[in-house]
């Protein structure tokens, strides 16, 4: 199986990519962002990165997967940069910002075979959710801080200097070992997440 990403930065990628290959070990992960080349013009990172992408290819992506020989691809944003305020539907809040990532890319729905990794504001929440904080459930997946709100001061300074050797040995591990507590404190982000990985299994069958 081929998996691609485009996705906002390292530690998202160190997250996400963990978390596939929890699902799926014998996976060929193949980052298309971030870029890695630094010779090549453009954003590297971001969601500026994100959005460039899916304006230029976006209504290309069932070819560019096809050709690619990608039988899935994940599809990460924050929602505190990519889709403002979380609103007071958690619900609401992801779809519209599913709903930011399709005018992006001219489409009015997305192909077989992506699995969208959206957050209602930063994927922080899922590392908060995993490793212990101090937010309520209710609140965790709009907190605009969660990494501030981590118990541990090690933890803390880690990821608020988004620090790619904790999120790949620390984090994605937390994560990938206590995912059904993330699902439950963070189940909007995380079990949309599942559902289109579940259902791009499916598919395959």
């Amino acid at each position: 199986m081929r998996v691609a990403f485009i996705v906002e930065g390292m530690t998202d990628y160190a997250v996400l990519s963990a978390l596939v290959r929890s699902k799926a070990p014998e996976a060929e992960m193949t980052p298309i962002r971030p870029r890695q080349d630094r010779t090549v013009r453009g954003p590297r990172e971001g969601v500026s990165a994100v959005r460039d992408y899916l304006r230029t290819k976006g209504r290309e992506l069932e070819q560019l997967m096809r050709y690619g020989g990608m039988e899935r691809l994940i599809l990460h944003v924050d929602g505190d940069v990519a889709g403002g305020a979380c609103l007071p539907d958690a619900e609401a809040q992801w779809e519209a910002l599913n709903r930011r990532l399709l005018g992006w890319a001219g489409r009015t729905a997305w192909p077989a075979g992506i699995v969208r990794a959206f957050t209602l504001q930063n994927l922080e929440a899922w590392v908060c959710a995993a490793r212990a904080c101090e937010v309520q459930d209710s609140r965790l997946e709009c907190e605009d801080d969660p990494a501030g709100k981590l118990r541990d001061s090690d933890d803390r300074a880690a990821a608020r200097g988004k620090r790619t050797d904790a999120y790949r040995e620390v984090f994605a591990p937390a994560i990938v070992e206590h995912w059904e507590r993330v699902r439950q404190r963070c189940p909007v982000g995380s079990g949309h997440f599942e559902a289109d990985w579940q259902a791009c299994r499916e598919e395959a069958l």
